[in-house]
């Protein structure tokens, strides 16, 4: 699970789960994820897809992908925020935690990158400044079992739903 507080690089808001399985790609996204992503919805849309596994039209599995595609890739997600070029002085921070996870800090001249202490070192947070203001939280399960969403829906399936009342 992705929460974000700005829309700078991603262009939304709220919390977003998704799972890439081959060619198919789903988002399961709480009302302020749709409303700040998709543009104008009606709220009846909006309510409904709240919460529901959906799976996303195979032209948008390229575009989905890439935004998505480095939250999911740590090396990726690294480069990303913290620049490839070397042109972003890093530095270590002090350890300190984030809600309750033991995390180490690395700072860049735009950001923070939090990566988890215990257990593999993935990325827990990262808070940008500047212009690149505000913050992704990542949410892992204990254990993971990638498979497709059972129940997800078509956007059409719900905004046809919606419709009907």
């Amino acid at each position: 699970t992705l929460t974000s507080t700005t829309k700078a690089g991603v262009g939304f808001l709220g919390n977003v789960a998704f799972v890439r399985i081959g060619a198919s790609f789903y988002l399961k996204g709480n009302q302020r994820f749709w409303a700040t992503s998709v543009g104008s919805m009606p709220k009846a849309a909006l309510k409904a897809l709240g919460g529901q596994w959906i799976r996303m039209p195979g032209n948008q599995v390229k575009q989905l992908a890439g935004t998505f595609g480095a939250f999911s890739n740590p090396s990726r997600l690294a480069t990303s925020l913290l620049g490839s070029s070397g042109s972003k002085r890093l530095r270590f921070g002090p350890a300190t935690k984030v809600g309750r996870t033991p995390v180490d800090t690395i700072r860049a001249s735009d950001g923070v990158l939090y990566v988890a202490r215990n257990g593999a070192p993935v990325p827990v947070q990262v808070t940008g400044t500047g212009k690149s203001a505000g913050s992704f939280r990542f949410g892992y399960p204990k254990t993971m079992t990638i498979k497709a969403p059972a129940g997800a829906k078509t956007l059409a399936q719900v905004e046809k739903a919606a419709a009907a009342g």
